[in-house]
C-alpha cells in the first residue's frame, strides 16, 4: 500500500518537538526575533556545544533561562551553577532574544546556524509602513525559499500550480464555493496526482542510481536496454508496495524483469551500492529539511487586518516547515493599522476652532 508523503513526512517532522520562533515587529519598523527551546545544565554553564537554539548565540543574542513556571534569570552563562536537587525533575526552559534595527538589517544578518538542517535556506524579511492620515498601515512577509532539491520530474507535470500550493500550504483559494464533500472528492484526487508525482521521483532517482554503477553489476544488459525498458519496469511495479515512494527490493525486481543475477549486489541492504540506490541523495537532502520545522509566531504592531496564518488573538501563528517549500517560496503575510492619535488630536482641535470661529461670526 502506498504511503502519503505528506504523512510519511509529517512522522519524520513530529517524531521531535517543533522549534518555537518568535518575529516581533515595532510601529518604528524595528523586529525582535525570539527562540525558546529546552536546555540542559550544561548549556546553562556555558557549554556551546549544547546550544539547544538553530542559530549560533553571540553577543548580539541575550539568553535569559527559568526553571518551569519560575522567574526568568538573565545571567548566563552561570559556569559555576549546580542544579538542586529538589529542582531536578524540573523543566529547564531558555529563551534566547535578538534586536534588529529593521527588518532589512535581519535579512542581512539573520541567518540559521551550521548544526541547523536549514543552514542553506535564507529567509527573506520585508516591512512597510505607509502614513494614510488617521491610521499608519503596517505589512510584513517573510519569505522562505524554495527548497534546493532538484526533482528529475516536475510537479507541474503532474497537477496544476493551484493544486500543488492547496495540498502543500493550503494558500490558493481552491476550496472557495464548494461543499465539503466536492472538496473532499477533490483532495482524493489531488492526492493521487501528488502520490504518482513522488512515486514516479524516487524511481527516477533509484534507477539513475543503478545505470550510474552498472560497472558493479556483471553481467548486466547493457546501458541502452535498461534505459529503453526503465518505463515498462517500472509499470509493472508502480501498484506493488513501497518504502517512502521508493520501489523495495530493487534489485529481485531488476533481476526478474532481465532473468538475470547480474543485480545481487543489491539484494545486500548493508552494501554500500544498495545504501546509494535505495537512499537516493535528493531524497535524504529532503529528509533531512523535514527534521526541522517550527511553530512560527508572528506579533504586529497596532490592529491586525490581513494574514494567511492562523490568528490567536494579537498573535499569528503558522506550522514552518519544509513540506511548504517544496514546490515554490513560502511568504509568511500580515498586515495591521494603527491610529495616528496626534493626528486625531490635530484634527479635533481643528474642528473645534472652526466652531467657534463659527459661533463669534454669528450676530
Amino acid at each position: 500500500m502506498k504511503k502519503i508523503l505528506w504523512i510519511v513526512l509529517a512522522a519524520a517532522l513530529y517524531s521531535c518537538e517543533p522549534g518555537n520562533m518568535t518575529t516581533i515587529v515595532h510601529a518604528d519598523g524595528s523586529c525582535e526575533r525570539v527562540f525558546v527551546a529546552k536546555a540542559n545544565d550544561a548549556f546553562i554553564k556555558g557549554d556551546s556545544t549544547n546550544n539547544p537554539f538553530p542559530v549560533s548565540i553571540d553577543k548580539n543574542w541575550k539568553v535569559e533561562w527559568q526553571y518551569n513556571g519560575d522567574e526568568k534569570f538573565s545571567e548566563w552563562p552561570l559556569t559555576n551553577w549546580t542544579r538542586q536537587p529538589q529542582d531536578s525533575a524540573k523543566e529547564m526552559k531558555v529563551y534566547a532574544t535578538r534586536k534588529f534595527a529593521s527588518a532589512r538589517e535581519m535579512a542581512e544578518n539573520f541567518r540559521f546556524n551550521t548544526k541547523s538542517k536549514w543552514n542553506d535556506l535564507i529567509p527573506r524579511p520585508v516591512f512597510e509602513k505607509k502614513f494614510r492620515w488617521f491610521y499608519t498601515y503596517y505589512s510584513y512577509s517573510e519569505t522562505y525559499p524554495r527548497l534546493p532539491i532538484k526533482f528529475p520530474l516536475p510537479m507541474e507535470n503532474y497537477m496544476s500550480k493551484e493544486e500543488a500550493d492547496y495540498w502543500l500550504t493550503g494558500m490558493s483559494a481552491f476550496d472557495k464555493g464548494i461543499s465539503g464533500m466536492d472538496l473532499y472528492e477533490k483532495l482524493d484526487n489531488i492526492k493521487d496526482k501528488f502520490e504518482t508525482w513522488a512515486s514516479a521521483n524516487a524511481w527516477e532517482l533509484q534507477y539513475a542510481a543503478v545505470l550510474r554503477n552498472l560497472h558493479q553489476f556483471p553481467g548486466n544488459p547493457g546501458s541502452e536496454k535498461m534505459v529503453q525498458e526503465k518505463d515498462s519496469i517500472y509499470k509493472s511495479v508502480s501498484n506493488e508496495s513501497k518504502e517512502d515512494y521508493k520501489v523495495k527490493n530493487i534489485g529481485e525486481v531488476l533481476n526478474r524483469h532481465f532473468n538475470t543475477n547480474a543485480f545481487n549486489p543489491l539484494l545486500n541492504e548493508q552494501s554500500e551500492i544498495s545504501r546509494e540506490v535505495n537512499n537516493p541523495v535528493e531524497m535524504e537532502k529532503l529528509n533531512d529539511y523535514t527534521s526541522t520545522f517550527f511553530k512560527y509566531r508572528l506579533v504586529m504592531p497596532g490592529q491586525l487586518l490581513t494574514t494567511n496564518g492562523m490568528m490567536e488573538q494579537d498573535t499569528i501563528s503558522w506550522n514552518l516547515d519544509a513540506t511548504k517549500m517544496l514546490n515554490s517560496d513560502y511568504v509568511l503575510t500580515a498586515t495591521s493599522k494603527k491610529m495616528n492619535t496626534w493626528v486625531v488630536i490635530v484634527f479635533g482641535m481643528i474642528v473645534i476652532l472652526a466652531l467657534v470661529l463659527l459661533f463669534r461670526k454669528r450676530p
